[in-house]
């Protein structure tokens, strides 16, 4: 799997850029958002993950905070520094097994679902053919799925 991609998106007037690698030398930031008011850095990835690897259980006292904070840019005062919230991966699977059941709506609709796999595969087609491709998630592919 390519391991860097370059998205651009289309919404009207508006037009998203996304960027994304894991293997860049020196590191990446874990999300940048640009918007016409200012930016928001987030450097590390949440921490429950390395939580895990080093023998920390879910549940346990500390787990899921984040030290990193989320930094606020907005070109006319300094950057404003907020705590990023604890996680918890865990309730992502706890809806899913809800919803599996039948007792529980789903964590993501299913268009939202569809939505993010006709990004990937036009985003892979795009890159395989040095083009633009548009999405192919019609109206009809939407309701048949719905």
């Amino acid at each position: 799997m390519t391991d860097w991609a370059h998205v651009i998106l289309h919404y009207g007037e508006r037009r998203v850029i996304l960027h994304g690698g894991m293997l860049a030398a020196g590191g990446v930031h874990r999300f940048v958002v640009h918007g016409t008011r200012g930016s928001v850095v987030k450097h590390s990835p949440d921490q429950q993950e390395s939580q895990l690897l080093a023998g920390m259980q879910p549940g346990e006292d500390g787990w899921g905070e984040d030290h990193d904070p989320l930094v606020f840019y907005d070109g006319k005062n300094p950057p404003r520094e907020q705590p990023a919230r604890a996680g918890d991966q865990r309730e992502f699977y706890v809806r899913l097994a809800a919803a599996l059941a039948g007792t529980a709506q789903p964590p993501v609709t299913s268009i939202e679902s569809l939505a993010v796999m006709a990004v990937i595969e036009a985003a892979g087609q795009s890159a395989e053919e040095g083009r633009h491709v548009a999405l192919s998630l019609t109206k009809e592919e939407r309701d048949q799925w719905i």
